[in-house]
């Protein structure tokens, strides 16, 4: 996805979590029956889509690590994190 490819994958698992807004676009889900007919269908519609890239700035190390502090600090009973106190 990152270099602008169309995506079809399975509609399970954990590659749905990477760019659910893209699914029915960059991303086809193929059917989980693998029905021949539904396959090809959903590898057509694929071909069909335009291309661009993501932007894969939210999933680097430092960015998932930024996104899990925010949500410790708006649970935290104190507000701070380690991260927070070494700045």
């Amino acid at each position: 996805m990152t270099q602008g490819c169309i995506i079809a994958m399975p509609a399970s698992g954990g590659g749905l979590e990477i760019a659910p807004d893209r699914v029915g676009g960059a991303v086809q889900l193929l059917p989980l029956s693998w029905d021949r007919a539904e396959v090809l269908a959903t590898l057509r519609r694929a071909l069909l889509q335009s291309w661009s890239p993501i932007c894969t700035t939210n999933f680097t190390v430092s960015s998932v690590v930024d996104s899990y502090l925010q949500v410790d600090r708006r649970f935290s009973s104190q507000g701070r994190t380690i991260r927070n106190e070494e700045r």
